[in-house]
């Protein structure tokens, strides 16, 4: 679902792309999720040049309005609370609870293939705040996200 309730459906996220990158986001809960969804902010701009680009979690709509609104978010999110799409990709654990990560798609005419599928977890590269920490004299040094600063 969008930000509006409206079902959708893969083949809309692509917008006019021909590509696209879909981010699995646990939920304002996890706090990795919420530092990788802040970094997005910077990339989904360019991004979008290149590739549609969309943010999907497990919340409803009127709670990923009010997380977009409270993270200052710029980016595409949906719903899957009416669907199983996480659950087909293998994006949820044994219990049906969210898990993080990515995949991309291409769209030829009326077909869509996945193309990179991957899991997310502490200090991974698409989170660029951990190659930042990674580079200050004491390291990583235990550092974690917080949901507030």
């Amino acid at each position: 679902m969008d930000t509006n309730n409206n079902t959708i459906l893969l083949s809309d996220l692509f917008e006019e792309k021909e590509e696209l990158i879909i981010v699995f986001y646990m939920g304002i809960q996890c706090k990795y999720c919420t530092l990788w969804a802040d970094n997005y902010n910077g990339i989904s701009a360019p991004l979008k040049d290149r590739a549609a680009f969309a943010v999907i979690s497990h919340e409803t709509p009127e709670i990923q309005n009010k997380i977009k609104e409270y993270r200052s978010w710029n980016f595409n999110m949906y719903s899957r609370t009416k669907n199983t799409f996480a659950e087909d990709l293998g994006y949820t654990n044994n219990e049906g609870g969210p898990m993080p990560g990515i995949a991309s798609f291409i769209k030829k005419e009326n077909n869509i293939f996945i193309h990179h599928r991957s899991y997310f977890g502490p200090g991974e590269n698409y989170c660029n705040m951990w190659d930042f920490v990674s580079i200050l004299p004491k390291g990583i040094n235990k550092w974690e996200p917080k949901i507030n600063y």
